[in-house]
């Protein structure tokens, strides 16, 4: 764009409004090559008479990028609805400060862009191997907490790396939400070593949390040994680490998505609290009554072929060459009667039946006999 494209940016907000804002200053920013996208900080200045400058973060398909790589406008497009999903699932007041908050998007445009509330501090790689231990573990909480939040609301980042990650000194930022996909969704291949899972790079079986949480595991790995990325194409060798942290990544590096820790094991292993939020109200006694009644009605029309639908619990991702794990037993509430043994021949039966065939016979003899008297 030219200098005076430049100079006002509009955009739509993230309640649906078209806005201007009179741009005070831009600075690009430079990034690593996981980043496709050009990334530029902002300060702008909105139309609202006494407001104070705001500073953004602006990610953006170039021209030449987006002629060389069609792609890159889906992945912003997905960042824009991945980015709205969150804003509408937490709301303004209880967003997460783990979560790049989205400010607005144009995507009609020559260049088209999101626009985030400025990202804190500093990219991870920036930061690897200069973090002391209390700083070392905030930083892993941090970044699970991310995780596991993204897991609650049912995504899968699918694009952690050390430069999607940022430290700000007291707490962990995640951005970059251009890979992300609805969790139980079918994986399609993305990310490359050492960050991506084996089953996302291959793009087989259902995207789920794991997902994340092998990546993770490598950022956290990175920031704790400053292990270059161009060595962890191996599995890492978790005895250079400090010891806690060689307990927390224990099993995180797994093969198969399904022997991974989930999200919120790791947290309990830090003794951080699982930050999901409570219910938003309680459950209606009334709905759980009604849900009683309707089991009973089935029970009584199928009896012992009707089974109550299970209680949700949270999705297990299986691995493309995993077999289907084996049903669970059926409970019963009373033990069905036996099933009646099979007649043999000479059995109680048999004889019941020929004792039977007897007296009949007998009588009708008796019958016959009567009428020639």
């Amino acid at each position: 764009m030219d200098a005076e494209r430049e100079a006002v940016l509009e955009f739509t907000d993230v309640s649906g409004r078209i806005r201007q804002c009179k741009v005070l200053s831009a600075r690009s920013v430079a990034t690593g090559e996981d980043e496709p996208l050009r990334v530029v900080d902002l300060e702008v200045e909105t139309a609202e008479d006494g407001a104070e400058p705001i500073r953004l973060t602006q990610r953006s398909v170039p021209r030449a990028a987006g002629a060389r790589d069609p792609g890159l406008y889906d992945r912003l497009e997905q960042e824009v609805r991945i980015s709205l999903a969150l804003r509408r699932r937490f709301g303004p007041a209880g967003y997460p400060r783990e979560l790049a908050r989205v400010f607005g998007y144009d995507l009609d445009g020559d260049e088209p862009f999101v626009l985030f509330e400025a990202f804190r501090g500093d990219p991870a790689s920036h930061v690897a191997g200069r973090l002391v231990l209390d700083e070392l573990r905030a930083f892993q909480t941090g970044l699970l907490r991310g995780v596991r939040i993204l897991e609650q609301a049912g995504i899968v980042h699918r694009g952690i790396t050390p430069d999607s990650v940022r430290w700000d000194g007291g707490g962990v930022q995640l951005t970059c939400f251009d890979l992300a996909m609805l969790a139980e969704r079918r994986r399609t291949p993305a990310g490359r070593r050492p960050w991506a899972s084996p089953q996302q790079r291959m793009g087989k079986g259902w995207a789920e949390s794991r997902d994340d949480v092998w990546s993770a595991g490598m950022v956290i790995y990175h920031v704790a040994t400053a292990t270059p990325a161009d060595a962890l194409d191996r599995a890492p060798d978790l005895s250079v680490a400090e010891p806690r942290t060689r307990a927390l990544l224990a099993g995180v590096f797994g093969e198969r998505a399904v022997d991974r820790p989930g999200p919120a094991e790791l947290l309990e292993r830090l003794g951080a609290v699982d930050p999901l939020p409570p219910p938003e109200e309680a459950p209606d006694p009334l709905f759980e009554i009604g849900g009683h009644r309707f089991d009973e009605m089935m029970r009584q029309k199928w009896g012992n072929a009707y089974v109550p639908p299970r209680v949700p619990v949270d999705p297990v991702g299986r691995d493309a060459d995993e077999p289907a794990p084996a049903p669970a037993p059926v409970t019963r509430t009373s033990a069905p009667p036996p099933e009646p043994a099979p007649a043999a021949s000479g059995g109680p039966r048999s004889i019941t039946v020929a004792a039977l065939v007897a007296v009949a016979v007998l009588a009708l003899a008796l019958i016959v006999m009567g009428g020639l008297m």
